[in-house]
């Protein structure tokens, strides 16, 4: 997770989003460094993490729309896809870095996409009362 560096609280909150968004690579490059770490390998290269996330990041995509067709897994969806990405834009904001304008317009993408989903899930009479005053 750090390469034996001393994490700040942003750091902290930075990689706990990127663990949210993509739970399966994180665990991967995880396990990669606890095995290295355990043969007295050191940290793991660059390389290695590359070839292990491009390997793993299919694998997350397959088992999110997997997820994603399962009934009650709207709240998983904005675990992933929202309050992942709103926890790197808070440690961004920490850092005092910008948040490109893509991340920006994915997250209202996402935001929108929930909230017409939960809407329409909505049985007619539940509709009707948020209609009303």
């Amino acid at each position: 997770m750090n390469n034996g560096e001393n994490l700040g609280f942003s750091q902290i909150l930075r990689h706990v989003g990127k663990s949210l968004q993509d739970p399966f690579t994180m665990m991967a490059i995880e396990i990669k460094k606890i095995y290295n770490w355990n043969k007295d390998f050191g940290c793991p290269e660059p390389d290695e993490i590359s070839k292990i996330t491009r390997i793993i990041k299919m694998v997350n995509v397959i088992a999110s729309q997997l997820v994603a067709l399962l009934p009650g897994s709207q709240a998983l969806a904005i675990i992933q896809y929202i309050i992942g990405p709103l926890l790197e834009r808070a440690a961004n904001d920490l850092d005092e870095k910008t948040t490109s304008p893509e991340q920006e317009f994915s997250l209202i993408q996402q935001v929108t996409q929930q909230a017409r989903f939960s809407i329409m899930t909505t049985n007619h009479r539940e509709q009707m009362h948020l209609k009303l005053p």
